[in-house]
């Protein structure tokens, strides 16, 4: 089957516009620490796969102003030795570059460590210099000039050091240089993978251990003399730089390959090789910044018109070995092992829209289009089958039969191609949508996946649904895969893989590691392993380990994501796979149709080194480097950013990572592609921050790096001031309580007292009514039955009846009046108190003949005065104006009222006679002064009487004050 090329790499290219200083790139090197390190004339650049960070004079102080990096070397015990055009060599060690030696005017071009230590280097005249001591060897021009540019390789294995200065080829032994006789000009050298170097003629290139050679590789091409670089790949071919022509790789039959500017390359000018722990090719340019090229898992079909440039959408073999491809727009095309040709089906379906492609038992070839329905193929001529032939918006799809017929689904419902070739619909009263899969199980029983409906199963002429309510994560079912064992796997939209076995559903999603979702085609490879064409490339999954997750049991699920980097041209699949006979798959995508071979491929085993880039708190900066110790951070701090990256630069977007904070997360957290996690709030402790990563294959670090945390507490943060806390916390809430309980009694005291003030007030009230008014309506009843009775016979007594009758019911309302004015809220103040007072003496008074006179404060009202009080200090001075009416023949009477803080006095005096000298013999007299003296005790106040015989008598009221704090006022 033909390939584009017999060398399959893929090609991506970095330059200033991702972030690169500047496009030339003077050298390339992975360091031991896992960064890509690049030499420019920008400055020297860090590469972490995603983010470029460039060390120059404006932040290095070591780097001179207009010093462009040119060469690199790993140097032993970790760093890099760093060599400039103004002839200063720097050594990083851990985060920081320093100046090791300084030769002005002289750049170099090539720096190196042999295995004893020693640092040389070559500079731009050809002259060979040793750091340590300056020991120099002059270049001397050779007899017969072959213009080479300067190399300097150390020989795997043996660690000497070989230059190679204008075609000639020299070894560095014993402080001496040693040259070396060969059959021809050497254009250039490079390092072994497997031990050893590579020297490169014009035709062909040897391999030479400790001087020895121990093979060769002829040349298909010849090689010019602007040779730039060597290298041995992982896969046994070998890439040769040139200044002018690109790249050329050689396998080790001497087969060759080309990369130009043309074919991707960026660049003709190459001008270093270099090789990463994955294998990778990163080939720096003059002119083009930095490629890295990677062999691939696919290999891409080559067509003679490129399909029109229209996407493949699906790929069949029929059973004669013929490769059919469908395309969007481009028609069928037919390969039978030799050529390419176009069938024109437009004439049949209406439009080149192929999109299913099937073979039933009797041969015939079925193609399903986008919008013209079916068609089928006999006897070398298509046309359409009318039962499937309606304009449809979707296109049918083909599942072959056991018995040698076709089940054929689509937007019209579900068809059935009989062996005879007869087509007839197959009831389906359930369907309302489109039917995008169709499986046959090996009971013969067919499975049916819809876009909405889920899956559904017809077995024995009866149907069963399995839709979201039987545990379906989504409806929309793009491909079915039964496997074998009574087992159905269903690929979804929008909710990966699942799994529909013994009438259960289950789910292997990103929960279980899965983290694929529009699953479109599942193949059995044969091996092992599933491959799933997704819209996010092509996974190759475990079954073992799926079967494992879908049976509720923990397993890793580690798997690669094939993608650009892996010779997909497109990583969106455009239809259904192909497994052929002989093992190999085949895949339409959006941008051509590839092939593999499952039993070849190559899985990036290389795990990743990650590391620890930067860690702040609340934007300040904690040092990382020396990770083992622990670093203590003052408090108050509370965000908390750490950032890292991986040693993993196939695919990285596809790096995935996990982090964990010892002492606050449970376990790991899946960052996914995001190289930073951030942290709000942490308590004040130890913890220890750990991070992880998996390249593009889903191969995990073997040890996370890590850095230790201790976040320091204010003092009302540590356990001390908590405990104290905690106790004064408990020591107040019981304080509170008592008080609280303290305060809940005394009301309820207050509201007991309260109801028993009100329980009497009502008792007070009930006795005057009873007492008083209830008497005077008595007294009334008795007169008018009187009156009525003497109103024929003595019409002068029945007037003396009536004239009692109506004093009776004036001091019945009287009565009622007090007893109003008593009970009446509004009245509650020392102020209606005199006023109601005022208003009675002036009355009552008035009838005796008796003048009546009044000292009372202007402003009363900020005085309370309860019912009960006024009550019983109105009757009780009712009854001294009673006295005085009837004992004392006084012709005044005056009333004064005053106020103190604490109690107000109501004064009653009159001018007449005044009690007697002799008191009344006891049950003699009256009980006025008794009741007197009893109501303002009642009141908690008291009656005080003051009389002689002949100056009158003075009755003084004295009554507690409701509002002690109350001013007193002035008479």
């Amino acid at each position: 089957m033909p390939v584009e090329e017999p060398f399959n790499y893929s090609v991506h290219q970095w330059q200033q516009e991702q972030g690169l200083p500047q496009n030339t790139v003077s050298d390339v090197l992975q360091g031991d620490g896992g960064y890509l390190w690049l030499a420019t004339y920008g400055g020297l650049v860090r590469f972490d796969g995603e983010r470029f960070v460039t060390f120059d004079a404006g932040n290095t102080p070591a780097f001179h102003e207009g010093g462009g990096v040119v060469a690199l070397a790993n140097a032993r015990g970790g760093g890099l030795w760093i060599a400039d055009d103004a002839g200063n060599i720097l050594r990083m060690q851990g985060s920081g570059i320093e100046l090791a030696a300084s030769f002005p005017g002289r750049g170099f071009d090539r720096i190196v460590e042999d295995g004893a230590g020693n640092v040389w280097m070559v500079d731009r005249n050809r002259n060979l210099l040793r750091l340590a001591d300056k020991l120099e060897f002059p270049f001397e021009t050779p007899s017969v000039k072959v213009w080479t540019l300067s190399q300097l390789v150390v020989e795997s294995g043996a660690g000497r050091v070989w230059v190679l200065r204008h075609g000639s080829l020299e070894y560095l032994a014993e402080g001496a240089l040693h040259p070396v006789e060969t059959e021809a000009p050497v254009l250039c050298i490079g390092p072994g993978l497997q031990g050893g170097m590579w020297v490169l003629y014009s035709g062909r290139i040897e391999r030479w251990v400790a001087g020895t050679k121990v093979g060769e590789v002829p040349l298909s091409r010849p090689v010019t003399m602007n040779v730039s670089a060597l290298r041995e790949l992982p896969d046994g071919n070998l890439a040769v730089g040139t200044s002018e022509n690109g790249l050329y790789l050689f396998s080790k039959s001497g087969e060759s390959r080309h990369f130009d500017e043309a074919s991707g390359l960026g660049d003709n000018w190459v001008k270093n090789l270099s090789v990463d722990a994955e294998g990778t090719l990163w080939v720096g340019l003059g002119n083009g910044g930095v490629v890295a090229m990677q062999k691939t898992v696919f290999e891409k079909v080559a067509s003679p018109d490129d399909w029109e440039r229209r996407p493949p959408t699906s790929v069949f073999r029929s059973r004669d070995g013929t490769l059919w491809v469908g395309t969007e727009g481009a028609g069928l095309y037919r390969f039978d092992g030799r050529d390419w040709n176009q069938v024109d089906i437009h004439a049949v379906a209406g439009n080149r829209y192929v999109w299913s492609i099937a073979e039933d038992g009797a041969g015939r070839l079925w193609v399903g289009t986008w919008g013209g329905g079916a068609c089928v193929r006999e006897n070398g001529v298509f046309h359409p089958v009318a039962e499937v032939a309606k304009p449809n918006e979707t296109a049918p799809v083909f599942e072959p039969a056991r018995d040698g017929g076709l089940w054929i689904g689509g937007v019209d419902g579900l068809f059935r191609e009989s062996p005879d070739g007869a087509v007839r619909q197959v009831a389906t009263p359930w369907l309302r949508t489109v039917i995008r899969a169709l499986k046959e199980d090996s009971d013969g029983s067919l499975w049916v996946g819809t876009l909405g409906q889920g899956v559904a199963h017809l077995a024995d002429g009866k149907w069963e649904l399995f839709g979201k309510s039987e545990g379906l994560s989504d409806e929309h079912v793009l491909s079915l895969h039964p496997d074998g064992d009574g087992g159905l796997w269903v690929g979804t939209l929008a909710a990966g893989l699942q799994q529909i076995k013994n009438g259960r559903i289950r789910s292997v999603g990103p929960s279980a590691g899965l983290t694929v979702t529009s699953v479109r085609d599942i193949l059995d490879d044969g091996h092992g392993y599933f491959w799933m064409c997704t819209l996010g490339g092509i996974a190759r999954v475990d079954k073992q380990v799926l079967g494992t997750l879908a049976g509720g049991g923990k397993a890793p699920l580690n798997y690669p994501v094939f993608n650009t980097w892996d010779g997909l041209p497109s990583v969106e699949g455009s239809g259904p796979g192909l497994l052929t006979p002989e093992g190999d798959l085949w895949y339409s995508t959006r941008r051509g149709l590839v092939k593999t071979d499952p039993a070849n491929v190559r899985i990036n085993q290389t795990a990743p080194l990650v590391m620890l880039e930067e860690c702040t708190a609340d934007g300040e900066e904690i040092p990382v480097a020396g990770t083992d110790g622990r670093r203590v951070v003052p408090p108050g701090k509370s965000r908390f950013v750490f950032k890292f990256a991986a040693s993993t630069f196939i695919a990285p977007e596809n790096v995935r990572f996990q982090y964990q904070l010892v002492g606050l997360d449970n376990g790991w957290v899946d960052g996914g592609p995001n190289r930073s996690a951030s942290y709000s709030f942490i308590p004040p402790g130890a913890y220890r921050f750990r991070v992880r990563a998996a390249n593009s294959h889903g191969v995990w670090s073997l040890r996370p790096a890590e850095i230790g945390i201790t976040i320091r507490p204010f003092f009302w943060q540590t356990w001390w001031f908590r405990m104290t806390t905690y106790g004064s916390a408990v020591l107040l809430l019981v304080v509170t309580a008592i008080a609280l309980n303290r305060r809940r009694w005394k009301r309820r005291v207050e509201k007991l007292r309260r109801r028993q003030a009100i329980e009497r007030e009502r008792s007070r009230i009930s006795k005057d009514i009873h007492d008083d008014l209830g008497a005077s309506l008595t007294r009334i009843a008795l007169l008018a039955q009187t009156a009525r009775r003497d109103l024929a016979d003595s019409p002068e007594q029945a007037t003396e009846q009536l004239e009692r009758i109506y004093q009776a019911a004036r001091d019945s309302t009287r009565t009622m009046d007090e007893i109003v004015w008593a009970v009446n809220p509004c009245r509650d103040s020392l102020d209606s108190v005199a006023t109601y007072i005022a208003a009675y003496s002036q009355e009552f008074l008035s009838g005796a003949g008796i003048a009546c006179r009044w000292h009372f404060p202007l402003d009363l009202t900020s005085w309370p005065v309860s019912s009960e009080k006024r009550h019983h200090l109105f009757l009780a001075c009712k009854e001294a104006l009673n006295n005085v009416v009837k004992h004392a023949g006084a012709s005044q009477v005056t009333l004064t009222l005053s106020a103190t803080p604490s109690e107000f006095i109501l004064t009653v005096a009159d001018n007449g006679t005044g009690l007697p000298e002799t008191p009344r013999p006891a049950g003699t007299g009256g009980n006025g002064l008794a009741s007197m003296r009893r109501r303002m005790e009642e009141l908690g106040g008291r009656c005080e009487i003051t009389s002689a015989p002949g100056r009158g008598t003075e009755v003084k009221f004295v009554v507690p004050a409701e509002n002690p704090d109350a001013p007193p006022h002035d008479i």
